[in-house]
């Protein structure tokens, strides 16, 4: 099969990711070893051949139906059929793969090998469809993650479908300035965590609630020992109600 470098991957909302991954072309006929062609009707075996040559497999597949329906017991035109349904597949798959539409185009290989078999072109085709799946899928997560621990997975799981190939810079950066984001959604979390507790403390103080003032309190002492409010919490409480001997 021979295989072409794409650069291009799409992901929903128009978010557009480069990529270094192979996407999957045509098979070439040319080192399928069949039998001698048949000598009967030249002219439309030229015609097979030069559809094949320029690509347009389906049209080729319509002229190999016309030369069986003449020489229905041609193993040549047999053989040569199948080659063509094949790159005709291919074909669909790859106009797909343009577009990173890559589930649509696993979907059909799938269906394909259900209909005519299973083929080492397909089934190559559909294993590197598999990790473009998985990759895009993953890029589409990091980028809508609305939490570190979301961001993180997302970045795992990328890193883990990628690895032992080869990716775009355009994906290494991408990746790395996730990375980077997971630090600073890290800090948010928790900061919006302590100023929770400090909002929760200060509801169960003005409940008379000491001792569960108190418990929250602890745990922001071990969360953010330094944190500035702890002073002032520790000020009220020594004069609330609840905090008083």
């Amino acid at each position: 099969m021979n295989l072409q470098k794409r650069n291009r991957v799409r992901t929903g909302n128009g978010f557009l990711f480069a990529t270094a991954l192979s996407a999957l072309f045509l098979v070439s006929c040319s080192d399928s070893k069949l039998p001698a062609p048949p000598k009967a009707h030249p002219e439309l075996l030229l015609e097979v051949y030069d559809a094949t040559a320029k690509g347009n497999h389906k049209l080729a597949l319509v002229k190999i139906e016309r030369l069986r329906a003449i020489e229905k017991t041609s193993v040549f035109l047999s053989e040569l059929e199948a080659v063509e349904r094949n790159n005709a597949v291919m074909e669909h798959a790859n106009g797909l793969i343009k577009k990173g539409k890559f589930t649509a185009a696993l979907n059909y290989l799938e269906a394909q090998e259900v209909k005519n078999g299973k083929h080492e072109d397909t089934t190559e085709a559909m294993e590197q469809l598999k990790r473009l799946v998985k990759i895009a899928s993953y890029l589409e997560q990091a980028r809508k993650a609305k939490s570190s621990d979301q961001l993180e997975k997302a970045l795992a799981g990328l890193r883990s479908a990628a690895k032992n190939i080869m990716i775009s810079q355009k994906i290494q950066n991408f990746i790395e300035r996730k990375e980077s984001e997971v630090k600073t959604m890290q800090m948010a979390e928790k900061d919006r965590m302590q100023f929770g507790m400090i909002a929760d403390i200060g509801m169960l103080l003005e409940q008379e609630q000491g001792a569960a003032a108190a418990a929250v309190t602890a745990l922001l002492a071990l969360e953010n020992g330094t944190n500035p409010a702890l002073p002032k919490i520790l000020s009220a409480m020594a004069g609330s109600p609840g905090g008083r001997k």
